[in-house]
């Protein structure tokens, strides 16, 4: 009896979608983009939310080839890229020049 009131308490109510709804948003993030024209080469500007939240989670830049290139596996990363917690706070920030890291700093915040 106790099997079967178990089941019936996690499929006919909204348990488990509510459970699969936390689970997804409490760790996702949304993002959006923009293009920079820059020095004679674009940017591809990325910034990523906590969905959770709305604060943001990354701020970050990548060097195109061209300006109408699709194929997004060929950007280098590029500038200053930006990492928050979930507090807004900065917690990594990397310095890139068109592909290489020249720099990481991690910011500690009491």
């Amino acid at each position: 009896m106790l099997k079967w009131s178990i089941s019936l308490i996690l499929f006919c109510t909204p348990i488990p979608l509510l459970l699969l709804l936390v689970l997804t948003i409490a760790n996702s993030y949304g993002a959006e983009s923009d293009y920079i024209q820059k020095n004679g080469y674009t940017l591809r500007h990325e910034e990523w939310v906590y969905r959770s939240n709305g604060k943001m989670a990354i701020n970050k830049y990548y060097r195109m080839k061209t300006p109408d290139e699709t194929d997004e596996s060929n950007d280098k990363r590029d500038s200053t890229w930006v990492y928050f917690n979930k507090d807004a706070d900065t917690v990594k920030i990397e310095q890139y020049n068109n592909g290489k890291l020249i720099s990481t700093r991690l910011k500690i915040n009491n």
